[in-house]
């Protein structure tokens, strides 16, 4: 058994917030050093797939997803979780995503993240997150039953889950037997449009692909689909707009948060100008390179001679 991390888990990297108060770090570097004083030597490199790939004794390929709940929470409403685990159905045998940390719920079923000491070897509080209860059980679910297990541990266990894993994942055991070789279901594929959106303070993917159908309904051409920075622009002027006309979602505080996000100032929108000489030069180009007809292959001296 060969271990190696991505290199991007030796940095410590900010919580991605998305729904969840209050500040904080990722503890990546005591994750790797837990992981080294419990393995030995372990090689870092930009890995195609997961944050730990598992090389092994039969040769193939064990990765692991590792996450801490704010990271996990942030990575659902981006859509970056689901390209993640497809990646590792697409590379590796067997795969999985370990949570660093279990989720709770409180009475109004919302949920809520562990907060650790310094060296998580204590449990202080659980902080509050602005996600239903529902939503996050239901992306868990989804990811599950496509195939890939998500696993929670206290954080200082990391090392002994990923060790019992590969041990699982090589004993030839009888109820294991079929497991690793079955076809993940697709999840529903996102557009960089959507991801960059999604990531906005409240947003999620949900509205992000409610502003894009708005954008691509105020065109003057439907079939095309709007750009970014339209959509952004579009965002820009909601609160200006009745809000029965709105996208799906997008209420006063919602605006204002991507209108913060966006460095906006009151009376300041987003506004996609066209140079009218550049656009008509693109025409014209564009015009040129259709009407270009391709050259007619002379006749082969063969040819000519059989005639």
């Amino acid at each position: 058994m060969f271990i190696m991390m991505d290199s991007n888990e030796g940095i410590d990297r900010n919580r991605i917030s998305n729904g969840v108060k209050g500040t904080g770090t990722l503890s990546n570097q005591r994750s790797v050093e837990r992981m080294k004083s419990y393995f030995g030597n372990i090689e870092f490199a930009e890995l195609t797939c997961g944050d730990i790939n598992v090389f092994l004794d039969d040769g193939k390929l064990l990765a692991i997803e590792r996450k801490r709940p704010g990271d996990f929470l942030g990575s659902i409403a981006s859509g970056r979780i689901f390209r993640q685990v497809e990646n590792m159905a697409q590379h590796a045998a067997w795969s999985c995503v370990i949570v660093e940390g279990l989720f709770m719920f409180d009475k109004n079923d919302m949920a809520t993240i562990p907060v650790y000491s310094r060296d998580d070897s204590k449990l202080i509080k659980y902080e509050e997150t602005n996600w239903r209860g529902a939503s996050v059980r239901g992306a868990m679910y989804a990811i599950q039953w496509s195939g890939c297990p998500i696993i929670t541990v206290d954080p200082v266990n990391l090392p002994r889950v990923v060790h019992d894993m590969a041990t699982f994942c090589t004993k030839p055991v009888e109820h294991a037997q079929s497991l690793g070789r079955k076809r993940i279901v697709t999840f529903p594929s996102i557009t960089l449009p959507e991801e960059i959106i999604s990531a906005l303070p409240g947003v999620g993917l949900k509205r992000a692909k409610a502003l894009l159908e708005f954008a691509t309904r105020m065109n003057d051409n439907k079939e095309r689909v709007p750009s970014l920075a339209e959509a952004l622009s579009w965002a820009s002027i909601l609160r200006l707009i009745e809000k029965k006309a709105r996208p799906e979602g997008w209420g006063d505080k919602t605006i204002d948060n991507v209108r913060a996000a966006l460095g906006l100032l009151m009376g300041e929108y987003l506004q996609v100008q066209e140079d009218k000489n550049e656009v008509n030069e693109r025409i014209r180009l564009e015009r040129n390179r259709k009407n270009v007809q391709p050259t007619k292959q002379p006749k082969s001296a063969n040819t000519k001679a059989r005639k």
